[in-house]
């Protein structure tokens, strides 16, 4: 760090209007401290503090996982099961802030934990501390405790519209709008796929949260040739896309990258397991194959490549009328019969609370 690093941190903002202005709900406490503008770009400033676990425990967690890797005895299902967020942060839910009537509508969001080298983080709340006299409960937390959410507002301002955040009584109404976001639920069911067309398998669970009974019709498993189609990348009507602004050999240096990748994610060979099912609601869920599950996490020296796929399918809705999802596993062979896997979780959407201050 040097005076130079230090003075891009320092927050220069083309106009500010100071918030200051403390929250709390049943599992959060924060402070709106202020809107500013940077050219014609509006951004709203929030200090969280009950959303991340506190970093001493953070730090222990993150301690015994790679322990676990050192010694080869971390599986992947134990390192998915330690990434999986059941509660929901204001980040993913903060739809809009409404003053005084007046709504600004976010279109990006960024959280981020107020650490030891977070240079610009404390900057800026230095720079409000001289104008926020009081953060209510937040003054004795730890900041690294703490997230800053800086979000930025839709549409192009001149200026901030300040008359907004004033009242007849003297006293802004504030009130954070949140959007239905999705949510995990522990499921952890056996279920045996097989590979074939045209099924029609019930599949019946509770989540262990709520106790709630979901039903899913199991439709297609079919094993996709990833190697094929990728190849359709770099033949006719796409490979003249890409010789349009791109030298034959640079096509070619792309694509011994992009199937390097691939050889990583899928070894050639090998094909993609993709699971059709119909569920009785909007859920998403996520299965994995007990073989991967079981496996160990390796240590990867260098780079390590890794690609995910969105395989859709080939209709929109099932046998019974509601909408079709997939679910793609780990690669198996060719001559694959049947797949024992494990329903791990669902992701269904739940609506969040409204914030009023």
């Amino acid at each position: 760090m040097n005076i130079e690093l230090l003075r891009d941190y320092k927050s220069n903002f083309d106009e500010e209007a100071v918030i200051g202005k403390s929250f709390q709900n049943e599992k959060i406490s924060g402070n709106f401290i202020a809107i500013t503008r940077e050219e014609e770009t509006l951004k709203a400033w929030f200090l969280i503090y009950g959303e991340e676990k506190p970093l001493a425990e953070e730090e222990e967690d993150s301690k015994k996982l790679h322990n676990k890797l050192k010694k080869g005895t971390l599986t992947n299902e134990k390192q998915l099961l330690s990434e999986q967020e059941t509660e929901i942060k204001l980040v993913d839910s903060l739809e809009a802030v409404v003053i005084n009537g007046k709504r600004f509508t976010f279109q990006s969001a960024e959280s981020r934990r107020i650490m030891e080298h977070s240079w610009d983080a404390y900057l800026l709340l230095a720079h409000f501390l001289e104008k926020i006299p009081f953060f209510g409960e937040l003054e004795e937390i730890e900041l690294e405790d703490m997230s800053l959410l800086e979000l930025e507002v839709e549409g192009e301002y001149e200026k901030i519209p300040k008359e907004c955040f004033e009242s007849k009584k003297g006293k802004a109404t504030i009130l954070l709008e949140n959007e239905p976001v999705y949510k995990r639920f522990s499921i952890n069911k056996k279920v045996t796929f097989q590979v074939g067309e045209n099924q029609e398998v019930n599949l019946s669970f509770q989540d262990k949260e709520s106790k709630t009974r979901y039903e899913a019709v199991i439709e297609r498993v079919s094993l996709y040739d990833v190697w094929a189609e990728e190849e359709k990348r770099f033949e006719g009507e796409q490979l003249e896309k890409y010789l349009e602004h791109m030298t034959m050999e640079e096509v070619r240096e792309m694509k011994g990258y992009f199937f390097k990748a691939l050889e990583e994610t899928c070894p050639k060979g090998m094909y993609l397991p993709v699971v059709e099912y119909e569920a009785t609601e909007d859920i998403i869920l996520d299965f994995y194959s007990i073989e991967f599950l079981q496996q160990k996490v390796e240590v990867h020296k260098g780079s390590c490549n890794t690609m995910a796929f969105m395989i859709r399918p080939d209709k929109e809705t099932g046998l019974h009328g509601g909408k079709l999802h997939t679910a793609v596993l780990s690669p198996v062979p060719k001559d694959t019969k049947e797949i024992p896997s494990k329903l791990l979780w669902l992701q269904k959407k739940v609506s969040v609370e409204n914030i009023k201050f």
